[in-house]
């Protein structure tokens, strides 16, 4: 059974992300197929010699009504838990607003988990949309300046008056980027990791 080595401090105060795992070709880490049809799952896996340097990046956790989280999303959690492992889980920001408070409750006492790290995943989490030019766009891509900073910024405030939470880390819905998105997030302090970023932003790029 492998060891997980320490995490070290390389992006803010508690990464969780970050983590060093045995890959083996007859290893097959959360039953394959099986959880990606579950979730919007995936693997990143970091350029050092093995053991690999990887992040589990789980996006689009939200509320049940009946189980506070998804069954899929508890089966999960339980997996990472039972096998001491970490993962990031992805909060749309618009899944706050009338959330009731066992929701909120239930984000916030995994993101004092030392196994998981809530991570802003965008507001709306729009993909595909057509503009009134008849352009594609994305939440964070070929949208203006004033729109990208106030879904930042509203999925922040959100995070912190519903459920305590600070987000540091950020990925965008379909990793739909564009410039504008780096000058965006330099205004938001508070988030100092981007999953899939790009490499002039001041972030930590993962």
């Amino acid at each position: 059974e492998h060891k997980k080595e320490p995490i070290r401090p390389i992006y803010h105060k508690r990464p969780r992300l970050v983590q060093r795992l045995d890959i083996t070709p007859n290893r097959h880490y959360f039953q394959g197929a099986h959880i990606e049809a579950f979730f919007t799952f995936t693997f990143l896996l970091l350029p050092n010699p093995m053991p690999q340097t990887i992040i589990l990046k789980a996006d689009d956790i939200r509320y049940d009504p009946e189980h506070i989280l998804p069954v899929r999303w508890q089966t999960f959690i339980t997996y990472i838990t039972e096998q001491n492992i970490n993962a990031g889980l992805g909060l749309i920001g618009n899944s706050l607003e009338g959330a009731p408070s066992r929701y909120c409750k239930r984000l916030n006492q995994l993101h004092n988990n030392k196994h998981f790290e809530i991570w802003h995943h965008g507001y709306d989490h729009v993909l595909k949309g057509t503009n009134d030019k008849g352009d594609i766009y994305h939440e964070f891509f070929n949208t203006p300046f004033a729109h990208q900073l106030d879904h930042l910024q509203k999925t922040q405030a959100l995070a912190k008056e519903k459920a305590n939470i600070i987000l540091r880390t950020f990925g965008a819905p379909g990793n739909g980027i564009d410039d504008t998105t780096t000058e965006a997030l330099a205004q938001v302090p508070e988030l100092k990791v981007w999953l899939y970023g790009k490499n002039e932003s001041p972030l930590y790029n993962l």
